[in-house]
């Protein structure tokens, strides 16, 4: 046995044992967002339909519920809801990622031209308070056994310290786009391959010129309805956590020539998108429902981390593009998990009211409405989710979605939702549409996701309160509101 067959059976004898702690005394744990069985969980890895299953791996702590030496997680789906954890798919184990600071980092999974699957990770180690990444390769014939590649690193560090190999298959090349920076300016640098195991320099695509931030994480780059888009998660950028930019990648001149620039998701907790093409043609992604800022001072994951499991993805989106704008649209498969359809008949709350919605349990539901801006006089239109009054003696629960019209804006206010949350955070709203604004929130045991502008705007953020709040109010300030339509469904707990 190899030190990495020694390094898996040690981690996986450790989720074995967790995992009955976490089935059977956690409370927090999503319904239908996936998660790890038990540990840390953070970035999605090595997204692909692979075999007849989609595969997911993930940055993944086996042995507690904080983040250190990470490894790769792995589970498969026949519908990207329905999961089924298979054992740690890769561990730290050799000089060039054997780390408790670092370890197997973010990267992507291909299917070679033998029909074997192919990861691409970052080793990453730190010596002497140097930080060392080199981009590593490990290989299965069956897609759940991984075999790290003898050669490794495939790409020794660089000045840039790059990161995160996201690897596609153009034209009779493979090719690699990573993450760095230089003089703390971000950059997105690609390399191409014949065979997947030599890799040339392609070249630098694209820089920041210090607008988008220093180190460029987890870029993506892909073609979605005759467009390029790519995806990097810039650091040292204030609140922007995921930035998208649509473009043309011209291989010939080996440079990306954006044209649009925007946020992935405005909210508190979305990060390190990874995305991949399944058999329908779809192009879907998939995201950390969390972010790096509060590592500095990292107090824990809301209460999960008290349950011995810490992490969670955003639920699963479709990737479209409109008018040079994309559209992040959650996956029709999630459809299936509605029950108990409520619709609103001509829904209209008069000027500063306050109307009580029926949604499933309050917690675990689903709601969706188009507004009319055409007969609302209303300066705000605001959902208050999770709600109850005077929580075991203390302050009313709350969390705030609050659409308003004068402003143009979505804000979310989180200051009330739990004795753990923080903060108020806005965007601004497009209006793609001049008659009506689209509204559709999924909600979960501990996250609210928001869409509007036709898709084209999403705001992601966990919360924690107690099981108690599950009451969900509709209100304005200063005027009418009109719906064109409002439905509302319960969800249903999907496997793990």
């Amino acid at each position: 046995m190899n030190r990495h067959e020694q390094a898996l059976l040690k981690a996986q004898s450790t989720v074995e044992k967790n995992k009955k702690f976490v089935k059977r005394y956690a409370k927090k744990r999503q319904w239908y967002h996936f998660m790890p069985e038990c540990g840390w969980m953070n970035d999605p890895n090595g997204l692909i339909y692979y075999k007849g299953k989609y595969h997911l791996f993930y940055q993944f702590y086996p042995y507690g519920p904080y983040w250190s030496a990470m490894h790769w997680g792995h589970a498969i789906s026949d519908d990207l809801l329905n999961w089924e954890y298979l054992p740690v798919a890769l561990a730290p184990s050799e000089p060039y990622d054997d780390c408790q600071k670092g370890g197997i980092f973010s990267g992507s999974a291909v299917t070679g031209k033998d029909g074997r699957l192919y990861l691409f990770y970052t080793g990453t180690v730190i010596s002497d308070d140097k930080v060392i990444k080199s981009q590593c390769m490990a290989v299965s014939e069956d897609g759940i056994n991984f075999t790290k590649y003898q050669n490794n690193p495939i790409i020794n560090p660089t000045m840039f310290v790059e990161s995160d190999p996201k690897v596609w298959y153009k034209e009779n090349k493979w090719y690699m786009i990573v993450g760095g920076e230089e003089n703390h300016k971000g950059r997105a640098i690609l390399y191409v391959s014949d065979d997947l195991e030599k890799w040339s320099y392609f070249g630098t695509i694209l820089k920041s010129d210090g607008s988008l931030g220093a180190m460029w994480e987890c870029p993506d780059l892909f073609s979605v309805d005759g467009s390029d888009i790519m995806v990097i998660c810039p650091m040292h950028l204030g609140e922007q956590k995921c930035s998208y930019l649509v473009g043309n990648m011209d291989y010939k001149n080996r440079v990306f020539i954006p044209s649009a620039k925007g946020e992935v998701d405005y909210g508190f907790d979305y990060y390190a998108p990874q995305s991949f093409e399944d058999p329908k043609g779809r192009r879907i992604q998939f995201a950390w429902a969390n972010a790096w800022d509060w590592m500095p001072w990292w107090k824990g994951f809301g209460t999960t981390a008290q349950e011995k499991w810490c992490g969670a993805m955003n639920i699963p989106r479709e990737i479209r593009i409109k008018n040079n704008i994309p559209r992040f649209i959650p996956i029709k498969e999630l459809s299936s998990l509605r029950e108990n359809h409520r619709y609103y008949d001509k829904f209209y709350i008069d000027k500063d009211a306050k109307t009580k919605i029926n949604a499933g349990d309050g917690i675990h539901c689903e709601i969706l409405a188009t507004l009319s801006l055409t007969d609302t006089s209303a300066e705000s239109v605001i959902f208050k989710l999770r709600c109850a009054d005077d929580v075991q003696g203390k302050n009313n629960r709350f969390t705030k979605i609050i659409f308003n019209l004068c402003s143009k804006t979505l804000s979310v206010d989180r200051n009330y939702s739990d004795d753990w949350s923080t903060g108020i955070k806005s965007c601004k709203l497009r209006f793609l549409d001049k008659d009506k604004l689209l509204i559709h929130i999924f909600m979960d045991t501990v996250s609210v996701e928001v869409f509007t502008d036709d898709y084209a705007t999403a705001f992601s953020t966990n919360i924690y309160p107690e099981e108690i709040c599950k009451d969900i109010y509709v209100e304005t300030d200063g005027g009418s509101a009109s719906f064109l339509s409002f439905e509302t469904w319960g969800i249903k707990q999907v496997s793990f």
